[in-house]
């Protein structure tokens, strides 16, 4: 008897511990020109991997945050058949900045830079 119930109760806690796989963390991209025309702002092959993105106004493109699962290489590019960028001139100054980020999975967020 004490062996089923050893067996029975080993497979319990597998189920469990399967049951609550962790999230993995969004991966942060910066925006990487110096020159933010609307198709450069709009371009992910534009962003690279960041850990760590100063950004703060509103003006300019900074950053982007995305669930992995739109992301390629091991999370060092953004893929461009899952991730859509939208940009908008909010200075009226041909310096574009993120308006709109969609990703088939997760909710994406973005910063703009002054």
């Amino acid at each position: 008897m004490k062996k089923y119930l050893f067996g029975v109760f080993a497979i319990a806690l597998a189920i469990g511990f399967s049951a609550f796989k962790s999230k993995k963390a969004d991966i942060r991209f910066e925006y990487q020109l110096s020159t933010f025309t609307q198709a450069q702002v709009q371009n992910p092959a534009n962003y690279a991997p960041a850990s760590s993105v100063t950004c703060g106004s509103l003006d300019r493109a900074c950053m982007i945050e995305v669930d992995p699962a739109n992301t390629l290489n091991g999370g060092t590019q953004l893929d461009a058949s899952k991730v859509t960028i939208q940009a908008q001139d909010f200075d009226a100054n041909t310096h574009y900045g993120i308006d709109v980020v969609s990703a088939s999975t997760g909710t994406p967020s973005w910063d703009n830079k002054d």
